[in-house]
């Protein structure tokens, strides 16, 4: 009996010892895989704090592209403005230059007198369509463009008023001169500059008359004398128009009166010119 009793305790023993070998290998076994979810985990929160900040970077990507968008919506809506502001404002050449074709069209002006005034006319229209497309490339600049177009619509009225009063000069002064003839630049410019080459006339003086806008001759009504005249053309007359054509005039008269008394010759070739039937 004892014998089996021993026997059987040494088989326990033997299950026991086998059973803690089992225990010590699946404690092994659990430790490694303890490490290895560690590692796991660790690896898991270095993707997930990559991917925080991925998301991060994202939503600031976003942020930017609606307030990129949105100055964007703002920028369209201001061009269109400013195109509105350019269409209309072209609208408003257009009509303006049209009236002033139809004006000029129903100026009557003999045609031997108004080419080169034309040709004027017409360079000063050129400039006029340049700047209106100049008005709609930069509207930035729309002011300045603006104040070339007033003043070349400004510089137009200016010829077309000139013209006309040739014309009526004659009609207008024929109470007091007879016979009254507007005068060829070339002819005044010969007459001045005459008049300056011997010391009549300053230089200052010698532009000042130049800048007349018309110049004629005339018989005085009254004595038969004959009288000189510079006019000044302005679609408003004050005060200054008035000093400016009376000291205009008598500078003309005066470099008249040189020529006649020392190029007599050549004033009566010119004065031929002007005047075939006056002796």
């Amino acid at each position: 009996m004892q014998a089996i009793h021993d026997q059987e305790e040494a088989t326990m023993e033997e299950k026991l010892e086998e059973t803690l070998r089992k225990l010590a290998a699946g404690q092994e076994r659990l430790e490694n895989r303890t490490e290895d979810l560690g590692a796991s985990v660790g690896e898991l929160t270095r993707v997930v704090r990559e991917l925080t900040g991925v998301v991060r970077e994202l939503a600031e990507r976003q942020a930017n592209t609606d307030r990129m968008l949105g100055e964007l919506t703002g920028a369209v809506r201001e061009l269109a403005e400013r195109q509105a502001d350019t269409d209309r404002m072209i609208g408003e050449l257009t009509r303006v230059v049209r009236e002033l074709s139809e004006h000029v069209a129903r100026t009557d002006m003999r045609p031997e007198r108004i080419d080169g005034r034309l040709e004027k006319i017409d360079k000063r229209l050129e400039d006029v369509h340049l700047v209106a497309t100049l008005i709609s490339i930069d509207q930035r600049a729309s002011n300045s463009k603006l104040d070339l177009v007033a003043k070349a619509i400004e510089e137009i009225d200016d010829v077309v008023l000139e013209s006309k009063a040739k014309d009526q000069l004659p009609f207008s002064l024929k109470e007091d001169i007879l016979d009254l003839k507007v005068l060829d630049k070339d002819f005044v410019c010969h007459i001045i500059s005459a008049a300056e080459d011997k010391g009549v006339l300053t230089k200052a003086e010698s532009n000042d008359v130049g800048k007349a806008d018309i110049f004629a001759f005339g018989f005085d009504k009254k004595t038969g004398d004959l009288v000189c005249l510079a006019v000044e053309v302005s679609a408003t007359i004050g005060k200054n128009d008035i000093t400016m054509a009376d000291r205009r005039s008598k500078l003309f008269a005066k470099a008249v009166r040189h020529f006649v008394e020392n190029e007599p010759d050549k004033w009566e070739k010119m004065r031929k010119m002007v005047y075939p039937n006056h002796h």
